[in-house]
């Protein structure tokens, strides 16, 4: 804890002012499916939280939940996930997810928020009309670092839009040694990896899946960018 000593002169006295920094958030470890539904729906797992994966996680048992709908995702468009979630490596194996509401993926919405080393595998999700991904439906001044996605990811309803294999839509974000191998279906704005990007940046990362539209910008990597940069 750093503590920091501030000298203040009022009209000719001086006067201590002792600031002590407020302390970290402890980071909070996930070993579970039950644990890891629990971000954002009980006040020990907060959205803004600091989280850490502490071994593989067994998600099939999402396949039978809320009446086939599966998993919820974490943080939405009134309350998005804003904190830090480390995968550490491990892998998050079989999440059902079958929503016809907008801002699916194992996270719905993030903003400022960072996400590292998270492996997703043989996932099975689906999405209403706008913002579908694998890892999140749509991400906002976030950042994305080695995490994957194999399964997949569509879209439902009418004109559906912003569908990606890992990430359904970004915006001023950057997008770091990622790929996915998501089969992804839909109709516009349809990407291997990403379904839309702007003001955004994807580096050394790859799309290995088939990739689906119905309309137009559909790609392998990327459906469509606007003022953005994809390198390596």
């Amino acid at each position: 804890m750093k503590r920091l000593n501030k000298c203040l002169y009022v009209t000719g006295v001086m006067l201590i002012v002792l600031s002590i920094a407020a302390p970290a958030m402890a980071q909070i470890e996930i070993n579970d499916i039950d644990e890891l539904q629990l971000i954002g729906n009980d006040p020990g797992y907060p959205l803004n939280g600091d989280y850490v994966l502490g071994n593989d996680i067994d998600a099939s048992a999402t396949a039978s939940w809320n009446s086939g709908a599966g998993f919820k995702p974490i943080g939405n468009d009134i309350t998005p996930f804003t904190g830090t979630f480390d995968g550490a490596g491990y892998v998050i194996t079989g999440l059902t997810i079958k929503r016809s509401a907008f801002y699916t993926g194992l996270f719905g919405l993030t903003i400022g928020a960072t996400l590292r080393d998270i492996g997703m595998e043989d996932m099975d999700v689906t999405g209403g009309s706008r913002y579908t991904g694998g890892l999140v439906g749509r991400a906002y001044e976030s950042n994305i670092t080695n995490c994957y996605s194999t399964g997949n990811v569509s879209g439902s309803g009418f004109n559906i839009i912003c569908v990606g294999g890992l990430l359904g839509e970004v915006n001023e974000s950057s997008i770091t040694d990622c790929y996915s191998s998501c089969v992804v279906s839909g109709e516009s704005s349809i990407g291997g990896l990403v379904g839309d990007m702007s003001y955004s940046s994807v580096a050394a990362s790859f799309s290995a899946g088939t990739v689906s539209g119905t309309n137009f910008r559909i790609g392998g990597l990327v459906g469509n960018t606007w003022q953005s940069s994809i390198t390596s």
